[in-house]
């Protein structure tokens, strides 16, 4: 079963645009709306044997599996996009279940920052931020399934 969205509010993820002064010069950074997620869940998939991380985006597409990954994590990004969509664990072949908890959410976090290392994900780099962000705000929500993945 899937687990619920959970709506994200974009004022939280963002803040305020960065601002940086360099040579006299304002610049501000900002992060475009469309890299934002609307929403965010985790659920084990029985039917697959993983648990999945989803972000909701505005649209659609089709996911891509990334190359880039740590042995039994899965990323996919979007195909046009290259926005973080979907990431999927083996917790099967993870194996301790007690560990799955603290060991799920830090596999994650260096597979997504691996993923903002290799080009041309560089140009999603504060997609990849956001996305840490979100599962680190909501990390309990998220991760509750694990204890039901063995």
């Amino acid at each position: 079963m899937k687990g619920e969205w959970r709506p994200l509010v974009p004022e939280d993820l963002v803040g305020q645009d960065i601002v940086t002064h360099q040579s006299g010069v304002t610049i501000r950074v900002f992060v475009s709306p469309f890299d934002v997620p609307e929403g965010v869940r985790g659920y084990y998939d029985d039917s697959a044997h993983v648990f999945r991380i989803e972000f909701k985006y505005p649209f659609d597409e089709e996911l891509v599996p990334q190359a880039k990954a740590p042995d039994n994590l899965r990323l996919f990004v979007g195909k046009n996009s290259g926005r973080l969509k979907q990431i999927e664990v083996d917790v099967d072949a993870l194996g301790a279940e007690v560990l799955l908890v603290h060991v799920v959410p830090n596999l994650v976090d260096q597979a997504i920052e691996e993923l903002s290392k290799s080009p041309p994900a560089r140009v999603r780099h504060a997609n990849y931020d956001l996305t840490r962000k979100v599962i680190s705000n909501h990390r309990r929500e998220l991760f509750d399934d694990l204890a039901l993945a063995r």
